[in-house]
């Protein structure tokens, strides 16, 4: 159950890390370049959505493995 606990946790610090970039300012330079000051925000978000589901499903396994153990006794 931690481990499930902790990837709802990731995952939701994922999704804050994209609603931040989402929000953040972002301008068109003189030269026309791109000029996004968050934009690693992106890439960490994505990283901790997967992160997460990686342990929803590994922690979904675990449950699953102990519940069926204790029904075999």
């Amino acid at each position: 159950m931690k481990v499930i606990k902790m990837a709802l946790i990731i995952i939701c610090l994922g999704i804050f890390s994209l609603i931040g970039a989402s929000f953040a300012p972002s301008e068109v330079l003189a030269s026309g370049i791109l000029y996004e000051p968050y934009f690693f925000l992106i890439p960490v978000g994505m990283l901790f959505i997967f992160v997460g589901i990686l342990g929803l499903v590994f922690g979904f396994i675990v449950y699953k493995m102990k519940q069926k153990k204790s029904y075999s006794r």
